[in-house]
């Protein structure tokens, strides 16, 4: 599950899988790039890897996590 307050478009491994909030996203195990944008904000990068069969959650505050654009 991905979690984004307020809100993030989100790009994994290079590609757009859309703005949040979303379906939950299903990721194929191994290593993935895993992008969160707002036009408010500089992008955040999480880099994980997945194990087979593993379910994962994903929490991310900009207002925590980001550094705000001036």
């Amino acid at each position: 599950m991905l979690y984004v307050r307020p809100w993030a478009n989100v790009t994994v491994d290079g590609r757009a899988v859309g703005t949040t909030p979303m379906r939950p996203l299903t990721l194929a195990p191994g290593a993935h790039v895993v992008v969160l944008t707002h036009s408010d904000f500089e992008p955040l990068t999480q880099k994980l890897v997945i194990a087979p069969g593993e379910a994962r959650r994903l929490e991310f505050d900009f207002a925590r996590d980001g550094k705000r654009l001036p």
